[in-house]
């Protein structure tokens, strides 16, 4: 089986490709240092497809902004780009191309927390769906929901999870805005790595949802972190601020059944393999 990885220089590309090439032969492609160029918002004759190719793994993504060149630059890469990959895909003789979206593709116009990342994956999603209604192309859609993981990978992806991990680690106080003890879903890289893997190998189709089954509040995230690094840091609530807002998902286990796989690492777990890391920033031997 021969599998070309989109974003092959990202983060999880570099988690992911270590267990595809137990059963694989991988090439990597992306916009700077992987084996062959291929960008999305450039024009299909300049990208260089490998030929063979059985299964593409498309890993690009562009977060937003708040401008407007920023949602043009989203839109480019996370919609337009996938329809030009799925044209691409069919043109090569790819059988299986798995699309990696996101859970914030379905949230409403209503939350607080859409954006230009949250509406141009799921605008990504809808015209790659459409793409292939008539093709040969097999479809595999996961949407992920907030990853964590090494903090040099996903620091800059997930800021206040981080922050809250390196006051914990500091032995300094954490303070949370309002009354409300907000939720949020994570799920470390190596589990969402291991699902995509199994997908490929098991030739999975159809669209899933990759959630922790379980969410959590900052206020248990900061409480795990301070028992992990064994801190005397307090959690406060600054009541003068205002409520921060849910953003919490319908667990979905239908891909992990499938699979016959779960997420297995825990937040404890999680928490200690960075415990080095968030130390070495504090200078900590």
């Amino acid at each position: 089986m021969k599998v070309l990885v989109l974003g092959g220089s990202s983060a999880l590309a570099q988690h992911l490709i270590p267990l595809l090439i137990n059963f694989a032969e991988v090439k990597t492609a992306g916009r700077y240092d992987d084996q062959y160029r291929l960008d999305l918002t450039a024009p299909r004759e300049t990208w260089v497809f490998p030929s063979g190719i059985d299964v593409v793994v498309n890993l690009a993504a562009h977060f937003g902004g708040n401008d407007i060149a920023s949602l043009e630059a989203a839109q480019e890469v996370n919609a337009r780009g996938v329809l030009r990959l799925a044209q691409a895909c069919q043109d090569a003789g790819v059988r299986h191309l798995l699309h990696i979206s996101s859970i914030f593709a379905t949230l409403p116009t209503t939350s607080p927390f859409y954006s230009a990342y949250s509406l141009t994956k799921a605008q990504g999603e809808d015209l790659v769906r459409l793409a292939v209604r008539n093709s040969s192309l097999e479809l595999t859609l996961l949407r992920a929901s907030q990853l964590y993981g090494p903090l040099k990978h996903f620091g800059r992806l997930q800021p206040f999870f981080y922050a809250i991990l390196a006051r914990a680690a500091a032995g300094e106080d954490i303070v949370l805005y309002g009354r409300h003890d907000a939720l949020r879903n994570f799920i470390h890289v190596d589990d969402f790595v291991e699902v995509i893997a199994r997908c490929i190998s098991g030739q999975v189709i159809g669209e899933f949802n990759c959630i922790a089954q379980k969410s959590l509040s900052y206020g248990q995230l900061a409480r795990t972190a301070i028992d992990v690094f064994g801190s005397s840091s307090r959690i406060l609530f600054d009541l003068g601020q205002p409520d921060i807002a849910d953003n919490d998902f319908t667990a979905d286990d239908r891909l992990y059944r499938k699979l016959n796989f779960f997420p297995r690492i825990s937040l404890v777990e999680g928490i200690i393999g960075l415990v080095d890391e968030m130390h070495s920033l504090r200078g900590h031997p």
